[in-house]
């Protein structure tokens, strides 16, 4: 686990101390097989071991009786017993290596996040754009990125995928456009295509305008922001963001965002995570994840029909 002390013994005459969920302590995360969080790590565990705090009761169990105890005793990844390091030693007939958590730390359930997209998620990571404060900060963003990737910046033509901005915290709280994109004489002539926060809008440059074109004048469910003469800005809403015309994907792709995805997930505790909306393409790819037995966290989906 993320986190955990050496395997040795606790300090001595360290006085108890009751946990708060409030303070400014560091948080573990007890995913809910524990060993999730050694997956990402590539290290071999113990079969069986206890995860305790020497600092008394702060592991919250949030069981029945919504129990804190100091220890839990694990087995083949699977918690099977909790209490006291007395407690648990007293029910493990065998030898029991223990492994403490950091001081001033506690440990919680693993966690779900009700509304989430993965592979979007792990696609906005390779270009992220969250905490700009302005349209010209994130432009900047894309503009270094373009530069600091020399296979990047040699091939014009390639598309540029990022994600993660959100105009609402940005002064004006306008939307951008393409010309924004344009502006800046790295970008200008690229294909670019950026995904909001909240995976409602896709704002694309005038390259990627082009490739997508025409568009049909109105678009079910969806919103193509246009000008006052009536042409696309850069800015597509809901539905209308497939009408942008991207790369097909390839299985590489796909493997590269789900595990950028699972690897923040695990992380911050996440251990099951309901997907809002899977195309046919996406679905497949988490089928074969599944049959591989690849899937670290436990993954409820939504399904898109058409």
């Amino acid at each position: 686990m993320s986190g955990a002390g050496k395997m040795d013994e606790p300090p001595r005459n360290t006085p108890s101390r009751p946990p708060s969920l409030f303070t400014a302590t560091r948080i573990l995360f007890l995913l809910g097989a524990i060993g999730i969080s050694y997956y990402l790590r590539a290290r071999v565990q113990p079969v069986s071991y206890a995860l305790c705090s020497a600092e008394g009761e702060r592991i919250y169990t949030v069981d029945d009786t919504n129990s804190v105890v100091q220890c839990v005793l694990v087995h083949n990844s699977r918690v099977v017993h909790t209490g006291s390091l007395e407690q648990v030693s007293q029910r493990w007939k065998h030898s029991l290596s223990v492994r403490y958590i950091k001081r001033g730390s506690i440990v919680v359930p693993g966690l779900s996040d009700s509304h989430a997209h993965i592979l979007e998620y792990g696609a906005s990571r390779e270009l992220p754009l969250e905490g700009t404060k302005t349209i010209q900060e994130t432009v900047e963003r894309v503009r270094n990125y373009i530069l600091s990737n020399p296979d990047v910046e040699r091939n014009t033509s390639k598309f540029i995928l990022g994600g993660g901005w959100d105009h609402t915290v940005w002064p004006a709280s306008a939307w951008p456009s393409a010309a924004d994109l344009d502006s800046d004489p790295v970008i200008r002539g690229r294909p670019v295509v950026l995904q909001s926060k909240d995976c409602h809008a896709l704002w694309v440059s005038s390259k990627a305008l082009e490739v997508s074109q025409p568009f049909p004048s109105e678009v079910e469910g969806g919103v193509i922001v246009r000008d006052t003469s009536g042409n696309p800005t850069g800015m597509l809403l809901d539905n209308a963001q497939e009408l942008i015309k991207q790369p097909a994907l390839q299985n590489e792709d796909l493997l590269r965002r789900f595990n950028t995805a699972v690897r923040d997930a695990v992380k911050y505790g996440l251990t099951s995570i309901h997907d809002a909306g899977l195309d046919p393409i996406s679905l497949a790819f988490f089928k074969r994840q599944a049959k591989l037995g690849k899937l670290p966290v436990i993954d409820f989906t939504i399904f898109h029909c058409g």
